[in-house]
C-alpha cells in the first residue's frame, strides 16, 4: 500500500473508546493510486478496536451505541481532519466506508440508528471545516444502503 504516517489526534478531540490507548490514532497513506483514476489519493484509516479488544479490555473498550453517537461520528471526523491537515494532494471529495457493521463494534440493535445519523453528522462537520463537493459512502453490504441514504443527495446501487 505504500508509505504511511500515524497521527495521534487525541488532544482536544472528541472522545473515542474510553481509555483505550490507540483510540485516536489515524494512519494516513498519502500515495495511493485509485483504480480507474489518474490521480493519487489519500487514505486515512481510523483505529477501531480489534474485535478481541471488547472482551480483553471491557472497562476501556465499549461498543458504539445510541448513547455515544458522537463518539462513532468522531472516529470519521478524526480521519477527515488528518486528511485535510496532512494530505499532500488537493481534493474535493471524501469517500468513507461505514465501519463497525461486522463484529462487536456496534451494540446489537443500534446499527441502523448510528449509520442513519452518520451522513448528516459528517456533512455538518465538513461544512464547518473543509469545503468539499462530494461525500461518498462505500457500503459493502446491501442491508446498510438505506441506513446511510439518510441525508444523502443520491444513492447509487451497482
Amino acid at each position: 500500500m505504500g508509505e504511511y504516517v500515524d497521527h495521534d489526534m487525541g488532544e482536544g478531540k472528541p472522545p473515542g473508546q474510553g481509555n483505550w490507548a490507540p483510540a485516536h490514532q489515524i494512519r494516513l497513506y498519502n500515495d495511493i493510486t485509485w483504480p480507474g483514476h489518474n490521480n493519487i489519493v489519500c487514505v486515512a484509516v481510523a483505529n477501531f478496536p480489534h474485535p478481541r479488544a471488547y472482551s480483553e479490555y471491557p472497562d476501556d473498550v465499549k461498543p458504539f451505541t445510541r448513547a455515544n453517537l458522537q463518539e462513532y461520528i468522531g472516529k470519521y471526523q478524526l480521519a477527515m481532519e488528518v486528511v485535510s491537515q496532512n494530505c499532500t494532494n488537493s481534493f474535493d471529495q471524501f469517500a468513507t466506508v461505514p465501519m463497525g457493521t461486522l463484529g462487536p463494534q456496534i451494540q446489537d440493535g443500534d446499527h441502523e440508528f448510528l449509520l442513519s445519523r452518520l451522513v448528516q453528522g459528517l456533512r455538518e462537520h465538513l461544512s464547518r471545516t473543509v469545503p468539499v463537493k462530494h461525500l461518498d459512502f462505500l457500503v459493502y453490504e446491501d442491508k446498510w444502503v438505506e441506513a446511510v441514504a439518510h441525508g444523502s443527495d443520491k444513492v447509487i446501487r451497482d
